[in-house]
């Protein structure tokens, strides 16, 4: 037997046994759970501080790798640009030399009376290397040219000096010449038996033929120091060979502003050239050199380590990249590196993973602390607190009880009231109000009952009437199709006595009415005019316009066989009193049956397609035109143009209903789709060929709902017997 219960005795069930079972699962969960919880804890904070030392490696390892290869990239343009400064100063300087030394800056008075003013072989007590430019002749050498060449070269001092001092990573700027002369700035101190003429930097700038070029590290005679040097040979017109210019850079500095700018003391930055020679690293020793001994640099092309090797020859082909690799002794090192395009050299960075890592090994002691500190305090915590969640959970079991009592028969009285009242107005007592004051939403609901009440009796009252008004409007559009129809040809084929000519047209309103339009009747036994048009908007207010468009371009045609004259009145007539703003586009025109010609003027309606045989349908490109009822035209604003027919051709027109019909996606029928369906039906008879163009567009729509009037008109000049 089914127990009925009421309202008020569910609602007191559910809150009751809900307490219950909550009140029970959760003290049975906390029981058994505070048990487990330290242990818990302990395991799920080790997890954690492991996986926040793992996120924390990984986290810093890409930043480290980002980190290098951005830096890599910055330091390799900061030394390209540097580069590039010193090879366009060198180029420079050779350049002013050649100039000093042709002949036709040799005069007798553009020698100096004093050369030893700013050189000097020997630097006085009193006197500043930087004030001077020293200058060095080999013994074997043409004393006599020498001297002549030095007096020329007398404003070079200036260039030298001013060319060293723009530039501060520069070490030393001179010149040698093939008779053995030297002149360098600063003022140094040159070794008795130094020959510029069997330097690198001399005979690579000779072998390169006015080339700049790069020479070391070498040791330099001037200051015993490791450097580079960036040379170009100077030769007159003749092509003999005048001077070697060269500008030092000391390659100690180079690390120290160029690579080691921006490292800690954990990274290596190295610079290699194009045969994968070191050129300058960090450590790199510069002190027990001597200039007339020959610099053995390293080349890490032969280090013995395969996957170095492999990043080397990578750097000697100008690519860039960051890599992990394991030096020779287990340790492991991230290595960035980048090309220097202006001297075919490469820029590498390295540093090692323990150096990146070495924060989160940190990090990981101070979690493993830590959390075993946290979980002595929870198991006190938990402890502590069994008993006080014990007490509050009877104490709330207890509340929870009185409250759904009164709370029950609080929500319970109200809804038997409305159920009474509800029986009552289902009797048809539409006159009985509902008086509730609960302020709830059970008053609200009183409120909306009385309004449905009344609303019940205004919607019988209404209800009549509008369906009255609705069946009459129904009746009055019917009529108002009827008349509309009945105002475009519908008898095909409509001129049987003229057999040049075969025509079929149809159109659909999007509503009960539409704005589309077709025309088409014989001016006399010869001419035939023809139009479509489309009124925008839709219903009732296109159909009128439509109506006095289609009327207006009817009489036009019959004063007139001028397309464009007939466009040009009917628009004067209609934009006069075109308060409503509306405006038709429309394609009118008139055919000559016996000779195929077409003369036709465009009103800013879609183009038609004409159909060519042996050659398929294609569009027509008529002036685009202004709609009618725009503005006010003047003569020789619509264009006439012509086309003519051959024996089978056939002219299509449409609305843009056509090609705009959408499908559920959004995607219109388009007029590439009708141009291909047209070729395929083009033998058919052509009321078949319209009535399967229609079935085509209703496919592609589906289910989505015509959007505008479809009009469609087609013209097939007849083939003669």
């Amino acid at each position: 037997m089914r127990i009925r219960l009421s309202i008020k005795a569910k609602i007191l069930m559910a809150l009751l046994l809900l307490s219950l079972a909550t009140f029970s699962t959760v003290t049975a969960l906390a029981l058994i759970n505070l048990k487990r919880l330290s242990t818990y804890a302990i395991e799920i904070s080790s997890s954690l501080g492991k996986s926040a030392v793992r996120d924390s490696q990984r986290a810093l390892l890409d930043q480290a790798r980002d980190e290098l290869r951005t830096m890599v990239a910055g330091q390799a343009e900061i030394s390209n640009l540097q580069l590039q400064r010193l090879a366009n100063e060198t180029g420079m300087f050779s350049s002013l030399v050649g100039r000093y030394f042709e002949d036709k800056y040799r005069q007798p008075d553009f020698a100096a009376k004093d050369p030893g003013k700013y050189f000097r072989e020997k630097l006085g007590a009193q006197e500043k290397a930087v004030d001077f430019s020293t200058y060095f002749i080999v013994q074997s050498g043409d004393v006599k040219l020498e001297r002549r060449q030095l007096d020329t070269s007398k404003s070079l001092h200036f260039i030298m000096k001013y060319l060293l001092r723009s530039n501060q990573s520069q070490d030393l700027i001179y010149l040698g010449m093939p008779s053995g002369l030297f002149i360098g700035y600063p003022w140094h101190q040159v070794p008795d038996k130094y020959d510029p003429r069997t330097r690198k930097w001399y005979t690579n700038a000779v072998a390169a033929k006015g080339e700049t070029t790069w020479s070391g590290p070498y040791v330099s005679a001037s200051n015993n120091k490791l450097v580079l040097t960036c040379s170009r040979a100077v030769y007159d017109d003749n092509g003999k060979l005048l001077a070697v210019c060269a500008i030092d850079l000391d390659v100690n500095r180079m690390v120290k502003s160029f690579l080691s700018s921006q490292l800690n003391t954990e990274c290596f930055s190295f610079m290699i050239d194009g045969k994968g020679r070191l050129l300058s690293a960090q450590g790199m020793v510069d002190h027990g050199l001597k200039w007339n001994k020959e610099y053995r640099t390293m080349n890490l092309l032969k280090t013995g380590n395969q996957r170095f090797t492999e990043i080397v020859n990578k750097m000697i082909a100008g690519e860039s990249g960051l890599t992990r690799v394991h030096i020779d002794g287990g340790s492991i090192q991230y290595m960035a590196y980048a090309p220097i395009p202006v001297t075919k050299w490469s820029i590498g960075i390295m540093i090692p993973r323990r150096q990146i890592v070495a924060a989160s090994l940190e990090t990981e002691r101070m979690i493993v602390r830590d959390t075993m500190r946290h979980n002595r305090h929870i198991d006190r915590y938990l402890i502590n607190n069994q008993m006080v969640y014990f007490c509050v959970g009877v104490i709330l079991l207890a509340v929870i009880i009185i409250v759904g009592m009164v709370l029950s028969r609080k929500i319970t009285d109200p809804i038997l009231y409305l159920k009474q009242q509800a029986i009552e107005i289902g009797s048809v007592n539409l006159g009985k109000r509902i008086e509730l004051n609960t302020g709830d939403e059970l008053e609200q609901l009183a409120h909306t009952f009385n309004r449905m009440t009344q609303d019940l009796k205004d919607y019988i009252i209404n209800l009549g009437e509008t369906v009255a008004a609705k069946e009459k409007m129904q009746r009055e559009l019917g009529v108002a199709y009827e008349i509309q129809s009945s105002m475009l040809p519908s008898i095909f084929p409509p001129f049987p006595q003229c057999p040049d000519v075969d025509i079929f047209a149809l159109m659909e309103p999007a509503k009960e009415v539409g704005g589309d339009f077709y025309d088409f009747f014989m001016l006399d036994d010869r001419f035939l005019y023809f139009c479509i048009g489309d009124v925008s908007g839709k219903g009732v207010p296109a159909a009128l316009f439509m109506a006095i468009a289609k009327t207006l371009l009817g009489h036009e045609a019959g004063r007139t066989h001028d397309p464009s004259e007939i466009l040009k009145n009917v628009n004067n007539a209609i934009e006069k009193d075109n308060d409503a703003c509306m405006f038709a586009t429309a394609f009118s025109g008139v055919m000559d049956t016996r000779t195929g010609e077409i003369q036709y003027s465009n009103a800013g309606h879609n183009p038609p397609l004409v159909y060519r045989k042996g050659l398929g349908f294609s569009f027509l490109d008529p002036e685009k035109g202004i709609p009618l009822g725009v503005c006010f035209m003047q003569d020789g604003v619509c264009h006439k143009e012509e086309i003519l027919l051959g024996r089978g051709d056939i002219l299509f027109l449409y609305s843009d209903g056509v090609t705009e019909a959408m499908n559920e996606k959004g995607v219109m029928f388009g007029e590439s789709r009708i141009l291909e369906e047209l070729n395929k039906v083009v033998d058919q008879p052509l009321k078949e060929m319209l009535t399967s163009v229609r079935q085509v567009i209703r496919n592609h729509a589906g289910l989505e709902p015509q959007s505008d009037d479809i009009t469609m008109m087609v013209i097939k000049r007849g083939i003669s017997v």
